[in-house]
Parts: structure tokens; C-alpha cells; sequence
């Protein structure tokens, strides 16, 4: 048996449970352990370099050095941490303590301050909770530290034949001019009763395809069966949303690092992302002047005081060599139709009223005054530039500057999930904003339920929801699967609630996760490395794949009734595209194998396993 030893002397005992392996000097070591505080017996971590026990309680965290212990594992258990969130505790966790509000408590770990923080899990409130710097932390995201019976594998097997690790749970699949990265084969129409899957794992696969069999739609299930299950039926006269497609922006950063790499390897990466053997992008987002990912703050109108009549306005330089012929580039190679949208991150600094570009501030005067009809002219003269290269925009994110609906999509808000309802209801109850306006863009920071997009829709069903701009921050971190995790269960629940596309940021970054004026650095699914003259394809990269190979502009999702879903977090979803085939799109982010049931009434049922910690989608045709 697996078994805690009191800690009765300030040192570590033999065979102590490691909580942090891949640790730096930053954070130090820490081991499982837990402490009597307040008389409640809570999980925590120890630390040797400090000789304490941290726990926390009621908001604040406490370094103990006395009435702990420390987790030792002296007969050699096979131990693992299994990935989970919302509540699942996984089979063979281990009860580590008591929650207050009753019930047990688990120990549980989470990536986070430049690596793993060590904490308690109460099922009470489906949380975990760590400490750092003296205060309390909650996260519904975790590991859980269990015993099992067989010695864990997480020995990677890469499917890429060129890749690289560096130090964290997966890798990236490494592609040069000599070596570029794999292509994607297309999706070709199957047979009756053939059933096609691509899958990637935190444990290897990249995209791997594999072709088997749908079963008989009269194939028994037990649905009552112990393990962990997700039994679904699809509805297909049942439909919601039509499906406008996946894509990226084309900020300044994304250009300078393509540059960087010569022209052959450019249009390489433009291809990874647009062409027919890359992603197949089709929604474009670009920045109406700079954003925080250029080398500077800038607008198309800096050259006056006070320049009404627009004069002065002009395309820069980065819109003539970073965006321009980069987007031309794509519109060439592309499958689909690109939907070019334009967002400003500011107005020009005399239109405003602080007359900067930064700091925020506001168009000058009342809306509909005269700043705010110049500002809605700077725009028209922009679309008017952009469509003389060849470039014409489906719809700029404008907020509240009128322009004839015919012409182009206007989209209001491109901010958080958290605050759609608010914007909905004071927006559309407008007459003249509703005339105008198409959609809603939003943004997944804040990581709100999407549940929340759930009564915006029914209050204005016509208004569709398109996500704009998504990204992992905190700066790269190089194979690292929570990106495809964050990627690939996010596209999906925006999509099974209503959202009728998901634009990335950053198509490509450099290794800082820049350049960025402001040192705003984050990630990207293709990271540039002009040094070595190779670029890295990270696992979010992988996970738009699931996405945008399968779910063509003007594909619609169908309902999905649930049967069973026990055990498990599980997501998926199902969809008709054009070419007549159904798409299942499951996202496990949990470190447990889930059996997966699909019962279509009008084909079959797919009976597979999803593997832990991946993405799969399934093809079939009728």
C-alpha cells in the first residue's frame, strides 16, 4: 500500500512523492504533503529549500512547519498525475484530506508561475486550490494524483519524422526548406459504411489518419456499463448555426517573421495555413493601422494635427510589405474564398480626446458628431485602399459608424464572452445599430462559459457570433499540449453554442512570442526560429486542423443528443458539411481513455475510444 509518513523532523524522508519534476530555481522542489490547519486536514505542498508545508484556507496561504506530512511512496506504487477539469475525479485518485463542506479532499496539481503549483481539490465546488506569494488561487483545470496498476506510459511517440521536445509533455513537429513539415492528405469521399479518423494525441500523433468501419446502427450498447462513457445520438433534422469558416490575422508580427525566413520558406508557411495541404484557412482578421504586435504605435493618419479632410491619410509601410503582399500570397493558394475583416486598436491620436494612440481615450465629441463621421470616412477610405490591391473586406469590427449593410458585414463588440448579454441587449435595441450591424465578434480571455452565449442567441438569433481573436499567453512554450487543449476544447464549445466560426490571433510568432511593442508576448501555432532557420508547428496548430480540413464554409452544425456521459468532460459535436459527409468532432482533455458512441439513425454507430489527452475527428458518408 501506498502510504503517508509523518514528517517529524525538518528533512525529506525516503521515496517522498515529487510534485514539480522539471522544476526551476524560480520555484524550487516541492512534494505532496498535507497539514492539520484549523483543525481540517488539508493537502499542500512541502518545501524542502524553506522546510515548510504550505496549505491554504479562506483565501490566504500559510507555510507551516509543524503537524504535516510529507506522501512517501516506499513500495514503489505506480503513481501518475491525471489530467481532468470541472469536477472529474479520476479513477484511483488519492484522498489526501477532508473538505470542510464534507466529503474528501484530493491532491491535485496545475501549470502555472513558470511550472506546476501544488494544492487540494474539493468536489464540493468542482475546484482546486493553490497558493502563491501568501494568497489563495482556484482553477477549474487539474491534475490528480492517483495510483494505478500498471506502470504509466508517457513515453512520446512523435508521428512527425522531423521533431523536437524541450521540457514540456509533448513536442513540435520541426519543419526546414530541405524538410518541410508533413502534408495534409485531402479529405476524399468514402463509401457507404467507411469511417474515416484523424487523430492527435499529447502522446504522439499528429493528424493520422486511419480508416475503419461504422457498425450496425442495430449494434447493442450498454449503456450502463461501468468505465467512462460518452453516448451520443445525432439529429440531422435537427440544425443550428451554418459554419463560416477558421482562420488567423495577419498582424505586423506574423509578417516580419515570415519575412525572416526568405521567400521560399514564406510562402511555405503561407501555405501551412491556406493552401490545400495546409489548414485552409478562409477568415482573415488584419489590424486597421498597428496593434500591440508591431514594433510601433501607428494609425493610417499620423501625418497632421488635425486633419479633417483626411488628406493625409495613406497606407503605411507595413500595410505595403508586411500584409498586402502576404495576403495576395494567400488569396492565390487558398481553397476558399478569404473573408477579410479589419479591426482598429485605435483611431487616429487627433480624433481622440486624450490625442494619443495609446492609453485609451475616445473619439471626440457626442457619436454621430463630427469626429465620429470623419472616423467613419477614415474606414471607408481604408476598405477603398485595401480593395485597389485586389483585396476587398467582408466586414470591418466597427462599433457604432454606419455604412450601407449591403455593402459588407459590420461587427460590434470584439471583446469577451462575459459581456456579450450586456452589449446585446443595449446594442440591437437600438434601430439604426441593428439595421447595421451583422453579428457579434468575441474573444475567449476571461476563458466565461459558453453557456453565457446561450440567451444572447435566443434574444437575437438573426445576429450571428463569430470568435476574433484567441491565444495562449504567458509566451511560447514549445510543445506544450495544453495549447491544443485550450484550442481545440474551445473551438468546440463556442461551436455547440451557436458561434459560426473561430478566427486565431498571431498566425506565426518567433520564439519570444513576439515582436510586440508593448512586450505582450504569448503563443502561436507556428513559431518562428530565424536563427536556425526552421520553423515549429506547436500542437494548437494540429488542433485547428480537427477544424478547418473538415468544416467548410457553409457546413451546418446538427443537434446531439446526449444518451450517457458518465465520468467524463468530454466534448463533441456533429456536423453536415456540403459534400454531403458527417463530421464528429471529439476534444478529450482529461488523462483517461472515454469509449465514444455515435448513434446516426440514418448510417450507423461509431463505436471507438478516444484517447487521453486528444483530438479526433471522424468522416463518414451516407
Amino acid at each position: 500500500m501506498c502510504a503517508s509518513n509523518a514528517l517529524t523532523e525538518l528533512n525529506l524522508p525516503p521515496n517522498s512523492v515529487l510534485a514539480n519534476e522539471g522544476f526551476t530555481n524560480t520555484t524550487g522542489e516541492f512534494y505532496v504533503s498535507r497539514a492539520l490547519y484549523n483543525n481540517i486536514l488539508t493537502p499542500g505542498r512541502y518545501k524542502p529549500a524553506e522546510e515548510r508545508c504550505f496549505v491554504t484556507m479562506d483565501g490566504k496561504e500559510y507555510g507551516l512547519q509543524d503537524n504535516f506530512e510529507v506522501l512517501t511512496n516506499p513500495n514503489k506504487c505506480f503513481l501518475d498525475w491525471k489530467k481532468a477539469h470541472d469536477g472529474t475525479v479520476p479513477k484511483g485518485a488519492i484522498e489526501s484530506g477532508v473538505d470542510p463542506q464534507g466529503g474528501k479532499a484530493y491532491s491535485v496539481r496545475t501549470s502555472g508561475w513558470g511550472g506546476y503549483m501544488v494544492g487540494k481539490f474539493y468536489k464540493s465546488t468542482n475546484q482546486m486550490y493553490y497558493g502563491w506569494g501568501g494568497a489563495e488561487y482556484h482553477t477549474n483545470t487539474y491534475e490528480m494524483l492517483v495510483v494505478q496498476d500498471t506502470a504509466p506510459d508517457h513515453t512520446l511517440r512523435p508521428s512527425c519524422a522531423n521533431h523536437k521536445q524541450f521540457g514540456f509533455d509533448s513536442f513540435v513537429c520541426v519543419c526546414t526548406e530541405a524538410q518541410p513539415c508533413d502534408r495534409f492528405e485531402p479529405v476524399v469521399k468514402t463509401a457507404p459504411g467507411v469511417l474515416t479518423r484523424w487523430e492527435s494525441t499529447a502522446q504522439g500523433n499528429r493528424f493520422v489518419k486511419t480508416t475503419l468501419k461504422l457498425e450496425d446502427k442495430a449494434k447493442h450498447v450498454d449503456i450502463d456499463k461501468e468505465g467512462t462513457q460518452l453516448y451520443i445520438k445525432v439529429n440531422r433534422d435537427v440544425k443550428h448555426q451554418e459554419i463560416f469558416g477558421f482562420g488567423g490575422a495577419f498582424t505586423d508580427a506574423t509578417g516580419i517573421n515570415y519575412k525572416k525566413m526568405g521567400a521560399k520558406m514564406e510562402d511555405q508557411m503561407i501555405g501551412d495555413c491556406f493552401g490545400k495541404d495546409g489548414l485552409e484557412y478562409n477568415l482573415c482578421r488584419l489590424p486597421i493601422g498597428g496593434s500591440d504586435f508591431s514594433t510601433r504605435p501607428y494609425s493610417l493618419d499620423d501625418d497632421s494635427q488635425d486633419d479633417k479632410p483626411l488628406a493625409h491619410f495613406n497606407l503605411t509601410q507595413e500595410d505595403l510589405e508586411l500584409k498586402i503582399p502576404i495576403i495576395q500570397k494567400a488569396k492565390a493558394m487558398a481553397t476558399h474564398e478569404l473573408r477579410l475583416f479589419g479591426s482598429p486598436w485605435s483611431a487616429p491620436a487627433w480624433m481622440k480626446d486624450n490625442k494619443e494612440l495609446i492609453h485609451g481615450g475616445r473619439i471626440k465629441g457626442e457619436v454621430g458628431t463630427e469626429y465620429w463621421q470623419i472616423y467613419a470616412k477614415y474606414f471607408v477610405k481604408y476598405l477603398d485602399a485595401y480593395k485597389a490591391h485586389g483585396l476587398p473586406h467582408w466586414g470591418p469590427e466597427l462599433e457604432k459608424s454606419g455604412y450601407p449593410p449591403d455593402k459588407f458585414n459590420i461587427m460590434m463588440l470584439d471583446h469577451n464572452v462575459g459581456i456579450v448579454k450586456e452589449w446585446v441587449q443595449q446594442y440591437y435595441t437600438d434601430p439604426v445599430a441593428n439595421k447595421y450591424t451583422a453579428g457579434t465578434a468575441v474573444h475567449w480571455y476571461g476563458h466565461d462559459p459558453k453557456t453565457m452565449l446561450d440567451e444572447p442567441h435566443q434574444m437575437h438569433p438573426d445576429k450571428w457570433m463569430l470568435a476574433t481573436e484567441a491565444c495562449v499567453e504567458g509566451g511560447v512554450k514549445l510543445g506544450d499540449w495544453n495549447t491544443a487543449d485550450l484550442y481545440g476544447s474551445d473551438i468546440l464549445d463556442d461551436l455547440l453554442h451557436h458561434v459560426v466560426g473561430w478566427v486565431d490571433w498571431n498566425m506565426a510568432l518567433d520564439t519570444k512570442g513576439g515582436p510586440n511593442w508593448v512586450n505582450n508576448f504569448v503563443d502561436a501555432p507556428l513559431i518562428v526560429n530565424a536563427d536556425t532557420k526552421e520553423y515549429y508547428r506547436q500542437p494548437s496548430f494540429y488542433a485547428m486542423a480537427h477544424f478547418s480540413k473538415f468544416l467548410t464554409p457553409g457546413s451546418v452544425r446538427i443537434d446531439t443528443p446526449v444518451v450517457n456521459k458518465s465520468n467524463n468532460n468530454c466534448l463533441v459535436g456533429a456536423f453536415r458539411t456540403t459534400n454531403g459527409s458527417t463530421v464528429i468532432i471529439a476534444v478529450n482533455t482529461e488523462g483517461i481513455e472515454i469509449d465514444l458512441v455515435v448513434e446516426d439513425d440514418k448510417a450507423g454507430k461509431v463505436i471507438q475510444k478516444i484517447a487521453p489527452r486528444s483530438i479526433q475527428t471522424y468522416v463518414y458518408y451516407d
